[in-house]
């Protein structure tokens, strides 16, 4: 998901795709739609530039006459999206919407997906969404990199704290600009997200974690990423955030035993209840 990029600006947009299309990251989502069973109707929440869609198809989780309609609320990689899948015509369609409220009729789907964007949103209202439109029985899939207790494996959360802190300390003393404070997105554990995933009237909640080893092509992808540039160092602008964070890299990494820094993501595997 692409929340706040910037419209019509090519640069920006190819900030998600470098991230998108690390070999970790397709990894991640490769292992979180592998957990999906064959379905027909699926609804990809925060799609992004569809790198989900993108799975469903490689791994073959498509029925015949299925229907795919992604939802997020950046029209700038909706564009994108649709030029990708362009040549499935009426069989993937993509619309500018907010994960806690999605155009869509009840039980609607045979599956949702919604990967990497859940912690940038009202959790029990877009878990509310996700089971109103899913049809009973049938399975939900998320994951995310902000798990209280899942982000930071062996830990590593000093390490990322002091990528963030170098690069606040290079905006300053170079550019000198104070960036505000950092955002917190960990504000949920996985046990918060399985209570509100049950309060929207899922059940045999799985939780799982995925680790990554972090090297410095990856962090370059991260820190080129236009979210986390925002949640890293708000108020700067984005090319100057850019090279701060880039800039942090090596000193960081020269700080971390293996020479990379582990990040942790929470996957669920949920149910809606049957009728």
């Amino acid at each position: 998901m692409t929340a706040k990029a910037e419209q019509g600006t090519g640069q920006l947009r190819s900030t998600y795709e470098d991230f998108a299309n690390r070999p970790f990251y397709v990894d991640i989502n490769r292992q979180t739609v592998a957990l999906l069973p064959q379905v027909r109707n699926v609804v990809d929440i925060a799609t992004g530039t569809g790198a989900i869609i993108t799975q469903l198809i490689q791994q073959e989780k498509l029925l015949p006459d299925y229907q795919i309609k992604g939802y997020d609320i950046d029209k700038t990689s909706l564009e994108e999206a649709r030029k990708k899948f362009g040549r499935f015509n009426s069989q993937i369609k993509f619309e500018n919407a907010s994960a806690e409220f999605i155009p869509l009729g009840d039980d609607w789907a045979d599956a949702v997906t919604f990967c990497n964007a859940i912690h940038l949103t009202n959790v029990q209202r877009a878990m509310d969404e996700a089971s109103r439109i899913l049809k009973p029985g049938r399975p939900m899939v998320v994951n995310t990199a902000y798990a209280k207790d899942m982000a930071y494996p062996r830990n590593s959360r000093r390490l990322w704290g002091l990528w963030v802190l170098k690069a606040r300390e290079i905006a300053e003393s170079e550019y000198k600009l104070i960036p505000d404070e950092p955002v917190n997105l960990l504000k949920h554990t996985s046990e918060d997200y399985k209570q509100m995933a049950l309060n929207a009237g899922f059940e045999k909640v799985f939780l799982g974690q995925i680790v990554k080893e972090m090297d410095e092509e990856d962090l370059t992808a991260i820190g080129g990423y236009k979210e986390f540039t925002e949640g890293a160092m708000p108020g700067i602008p984005y090319e100057i955030s850019k090279d701060c964070l880039i800039r942090a890299i090596k000193p960081t990494l020269e700080r971390a035993p293996t020479g990379k820094l582990p990040r942790g993501w929470m996957v669920m595997f949920a149910f809606k209840k049957a009728a």
